[in-house]
């Protein structure tokens, strides 16, 4: 019973980590197949300036850093899923520890590893859109 609620709990946090990080890329893909100026059409001007797709109508981008870009941010999609279902794994050692040292400890650690790697990825993230943002 115990390995059942634990798979159902890893299967339910997945899917909802997936809700809220694929559901902008793939809102973006849709908008971006209708074309820019199809997406862009009944926005204000404020809203227009705040929208990358909007901002990207008239400009060519290099396919090697668009490449680039985009194999950036699909790896750290994915790597903060892996750490962010390390973080409630971890969270989950420690919380069913039931005062044994060395389970919490176990647990303890696999929170922080699993954050300071969120924290690398974020950092990781960042370097990169702004090394390619040089390249405009």
């Amino acid at each position: 019973m115990k390995k059942l609620s634990l798979v159902s709990f890893i299967i339910g946090s997945i899917a909802i980590c997936m809700m809220f990080f694929a559901a902008p890329v793939v809102s973006v893909k849709v908008a971006q197949a209708a074309g820019p100026e199809a997406a862009c059409a009944n926005l204000s001007a404020k809203e227009k300036k705040n929208n990358p797709i909007c901002n990207s109508v008239g400009t060519t981008d290099n396919p090697v850093t668009g490449t680039i870009r985009n194999v950036s941010t699909l790896m750290a999609l994915v790597g903060g899923v892996v750490a962010v279902i390390y973080v409630i794994l971890g969270g989950f050692y420690f919380v069913t520890s039931n005062g044994d040292p060395q389970k919490a400890a176990n647990g303890r650690t696999t929170l922080i590893y699993a954050l300071i790697g969120l924290v690398i990825i974020i950092a990781a993230q960042t370097i990169v859109l702004y090394i390619l943002g040089k390249f405009k």
